[in-house]
């Protein structure tokens, strides 16, 4: 995702509310790689991980810890 879009999408957010959100950026695959990345490179790299992070049910486990805090919550009351 680029920079500008993320930053269009969390300014409709108010500013008070919590929100969940992860990133990485090239600097740090540069740094963690300890390899020079170009900018084609990036864009390939940014692309593969997005499909990695769809394809691995994140947005099925964040909904899982959900409902398990809410169902905890409510066995409590």
């Amino acid at each position: 995702m680029r920079a500008q879009l993320a930053h269009e999408l969390i300014k409709r957010e108010n500013p008070e509310s919590e929100i969940v959100i992860a990133w990485w950026t090239k600097k740090w695959f540069t740094d963690i790689t300890g390899r020079d990345i170009t900018d084609e490179q990036w864009s390939d790299i940014a692309d593969a991980c997005d499909d990695v992070l769809e394809n691995m049910g994140i947005g099925e486990d964040m909904f899982a810890a959900a409902i398990e805090i809410l169902d905890n919550e409510e066995t409590a009351q």
